[in-house]
């Protein structure tokens, strides 16, 4: 297959992930190998707005031979299983519902059917936790692929190889239905499920809530009294402002207005079933009026179902919840920002505090 070619398969390929909820956003990342290398997908840039001029080519030393923008920070690890891995041509990287939970319990996947033991040839392994787009994942996960055709990144996502791209596709289609159909797992939120009782995730609940976060560790985020932060992504920037005694704050955001407000709503969403009338009574704001077009246009698309005042995802809402969070935040806040002085004061309040008789006497 000529270069061309190829890259018009990886956007047709790129694009298929998406739409099968395989990959949020720009998220993921994939590959085809050619005879200068390989071609690999852009980093930050959406599937759907890719053209054959977006994918740069690059040895498999990692060195830029053609194309204009950066490539998937991820480069290193594909050139690591092309270089191990002469019969690969094709590698496939996202962060799959289903594969990322499994990839957080750090355990492999056990042989459960008998498509699974055909596409993967076995369990499907977990590679020891690596920071992102480092030389220890490269290598990590390389390791633990092995000779096979798939691998968990603990912490992170899944990788699957082929021999062509679609073959590689077909592979993470049939372990993210593997795992959904596992009775032995249970959902928690809308991305994150649990084989007993004893496992929460409670970063990942209360991380997405307007609660104060310290982060720790390269390229890690957080957030205190509103503000947004991330540390240094590069982990030898990071370790080099440690050793300095400097803190390794790469970002830091001030907070946008009504931020408790809507830190909560998006949060809900991204759980799973929400109630905006019960969170409008909490901060006053009655967001559910200002949200119902939004909404009963989702529950029309089939994204939604309601429940008295509840809406509950479907298997699609779940899918694009964080799509749909998002865009329900953006709406909300374009709305608010209208009469942002009519707001009550806890929907910029760090700590959570509720709405008072007082308050309620003071808004009529």
């Amino acid at each position: 297959m000529d270069e061309n070619a190829a890259k018009l398969e990886i956007i047709e390929t790129a694009r298929a992930m998406l739409a099968k909820g395989l990959v949020q956003g720009t998220g993921g990342n994939l590959s085809v190998r050619c005879a200068r290398g390989m071609i690999i997908t852009p980093s930050g840039m959406d599937y759907d707005r890719l053209t054959p001029d977006d994918l740069p080519v690059l040895s498999l030393g990692g060195e830029l031979v053609e194309g204009f923008r950066k490539p998937s920070v991820e480069r290193g690890l594909h050139a690591e299983i092309y270089r191990r891995r002469p019969d690969v041509n094709a590698v496939i990287h996202t962060h799959s519902v289903y594969a990322t939970a499994a990839a957080a319990l750090r355990a492999p996947v056990p042989v459960l059917t008998d498509n699974q033991a055909v596409l993967f040839g076995g369990e499907v392994p977990c590679a020891a936790y690596a920071p992102i787009g480092t030389e220890k994942l490269a290598r990590s996960a390389a390791q633990a692929l092995g000779s096979g055709s798939g691998v968990l990144l603990a912490n992170h996502g899944a990788l699957c190889t082929g021999a062509t791209l679609a073959e590689a596709a077909d592979r993470f289609a049939a372990s993210d239905a593997v795992l959904s159909a596992d009775p032995r797992w249970t959902r928690i939120s809308n991305t994150h499920w649990r084989r007993t009782p004893k496992e929460r995730n409670r970063y990942n609940t209360l991380a997405k809530t307007a609660c104060d976060c310290l982060a720790f560790g390269s390229g890690a985020g957080g957030r205190i009294a509103g503000h947004s932060f991330m540390t240094e992504r590069r982990l030898k920037a990071w370790e080099e402002r440690i050793e300095a005694g400097e803190k390794p704050v790469f970002a830091l955001l001030k907070p946008t207005p009504n931020w408790h407000l809507m830190r909560t709503i998006a949060s809900s969403v991204e759980q799973g079933p929400f109630n905006l009338k019960a969170i409008g009574e909490v901060f006053g704001v009655d967001v559910d009026r200002l949200a119902k077009p939004l909404l009963d246009q989702w529950v029309r698309a089939g994204l939604l179902e309601k429940s008295g005042d509840v809406y509950v995802p479907t298997t699609a809402g779940m899918f694009w919840h964080v799509t749909l969070a998002q865009f329900l935040v953006s709406s909300l806040t374009k709305k608010l920002s209208k009469d942002a002085s009519g707001l009550p004061p806890q929907a910029f309040e760090s700590v959570f505090r509720p709405v008072e008789e007082g308050d309620r006497s003071r808004e009529s």
